[in-house]
């Protein structure tokens, strides 16, 4: 059986748009973690421990999940184009808008940094650190981050090192692996040996999970967030994979959420700026705790990233307007929701309002406009046809011109 049909992987457009808005969801959340309460720039005093339970599960999957989505969509361009196609296309929607936002983000957020300390009366301890630092001409600069577009630098380097593996592969002439005939006779084999190749990475790392924003490449990332890429690229060349680990959808589910409970165990009960600057530059101790640690956030991470795959499979892979709106809007939302949800939670933090209606407010508030300015800015310009491509398009993403246009 070869590769999938376009007529198969709306669902794969689904996920995508759904880990992509997750993200708004988990940084929003970061403001009323108990864990964060020192470290995030729009903290506020009102937090929950649930709260911290439910955004770290998130965590544990959402970007392996993206990664896995954007391999199979470079194998889909891959095997219908060509490796020209596949370098030309992720230039302009991966690389190019790396280049064009991370200034613009950059400066968007010294800019919300600056006015917040300057006008919010009660400052989070991180908004306090940053206003010290402002005043003070001697205080160290921050390094030079990527921020929360740091999943397309790597998706550069993910797919310039398939391509490489490619090249060279056809070069050689070498024989095809045939890897997914042992995993179809054998799945339980399968599901039960495949997170442990996620386990060595996870030994190197602290909790909770960092983000890789360093400009210089975080050799972890590769041997994580990689391997998920390196999957949804086979999947997509092995469908039949999918179809034989089906059954085992909601014991995956139910057994990563059992994992993910084993992990949350071991997370820190406090984190401090100190803390985060230690773990940059360190790495565990592998004993005994770090090695369960890290196999129950490597079984958490693949079982919860298949489980999920295997829903959006079963129950969405259908299109209608609505999700396909969703899912073209979503890429513009990611790139600009952090400057969006400081923005809020900063202007929230001088009110009193309950803690979820600040959640909510700075969660959907954020969407909101995202989809909005896409709608009114994005969809229909230079900016739209770069993250998405020039495509049909549907009364919902056309702006409105004049009355004369909907006659």
């Amino acid at each position: 059986m070869g590769p999938v049909s376009n007529s198969r992987i709306h669902y794969m457009d689904n996920i995508r748009a759904f880990a992509m808005l997750l993200g708004v969801f988990f940084h929003a959340s970061l403001a009323y973690s108990p864990l964060m309460s020192q470290v995030w720039m729009s903290a506020s005093t009102d937090n929950a421990s649930y709260i911290d339970f439910v955004a770290f599960y998130t965590h544990g999957w959402r970007m392996p999940l993206f990664f896995l989505v954007a391999g199979f969509f470079g194998a889909l361009l891959y095997k219908k184009r060509g490796a020209s196609a596949v370098i030309k296309n992720r230039s302009l929607r991966i690389a190019l808008p790396l280049i064009i936002f991370l200034p613009l983000i950059t400066i968007a957020v010294v800019t919300i940094f600056s006015w917040a300390a300057q006008s919010v009366s009660n400052p989070s301890p991180m908004l306090g650190l940053i206003t010290g630092m402002l005043n003070n001409p001697d205080a160290p600069k921050p390094p030079l981050s990527t921020m929360h577009l740091w999943f397309l630098y790597y998706l550069i380097w993910f797919y310039a090192l398939t391509l490489m593996f490619l090249f060279v592969y056809r070069k050689l002439n070498l024989k095809a692996i045939d890897w997914h005939t042992p995993v179809i006779k054998h799945p339980i084999v399968f599901l039960l040996l495949l997170p442990l190749v996620l386990v060595p990475s996870m030994l190197t790392q602290f909790s909770p999970l960092p983000a890789p924003e360093q400009l210089s490449p975080a050799l972890w990332a590769f041997g994580f967030h990689g391997v998920f890429f390196v999957l949804g690229w086979g999947i997509y060349n092995q469908p039949r994979v999918l179809d034989a680990i089906q059954p085992f959808m909601w014991p995956l589910l139910i057994i990563g959420l059992a994992y993910y409970i084993i992990y949350y165990s071991f997370m820190p009960s406090s984190f401090t700026i100190m803390d985060a600057m230690h773990n940059l530059t360190n790495s565990p101790d592998v004993d005994l705790n770090q090695t369960i640690k890290a196999s129950a956030e490597a079984y958490l991470s693949m079982y919860t990233v298949l489980a999920v795959l295997l829903v959006g499979k079963r129950f969405f892979d259908r299109q209608s307007q609505v999700a396909q709106f969703v899912s073209r809007s979503s890429y513009w939302v990611y790139i600009i929701h952090l400057p969006l949800v400081w923005i809020l939670q900063f202007l929230l933090l001088d009110t009193d309002l309950p803690m979820l209606v600040e959640f909510a407010i700075s969660a959907f508030g954020t969407i909101a406009i995202g989809m909005l300015t896409y709608v009114l800015f994005v969809s229909w310009s230079p900016i739209g046809w770069l993250l998405n491509g020039r495509q049909k398009s549907t009364y919902i993403d056309k702006p409105v011109r004049s009355p004369e246009k909907h006659g």
